[in-house]
């Protein structure tokens, strides 16, 4: 059994945000309050270093992968065209 050291359950409270963190989601406050956590603490570091290179490598499998023509002339030729909006702008009393 692998024994886990949360350090007064710190690391609890930041890793639900890993992935957020990952993707620049937060609030600038909090990325930082990340950053503070992973340099002092070696589990949580390897984890978000784990977590960005699994984001990296499904990136690149992503950006590789081309739809088939089917399907791309499929959608061109069932979409909607889409509805022209227009705004009428009203003076203010």
């Amino acid at each position: 059994m692998n024994v886990r050291n949360f350090n007064d359950r710190s690391c609890e409270r930041y890793r639900p945000y890993f992935d957020a963190y990952l993707d620049h989601e937060l609030p600038v406050e909090t990325q930082q309050d990340i950053q503070q956590h992973v340099v002092s603490c070696q589990d949580c570091a390897r984890i978000l270093e784990s977590r960005g290179q699994i984001k990296q490598l499904v990136r690149n499998v992503v950006t590789r992968e081309e739809a088939p023509i089917e399907l791309c002339s499929g959608t061109e030729l069932s979409s909607p065209a889409p509805a022209s909006v227009s705004f009428r702008v009203f003076p203010r009393a």
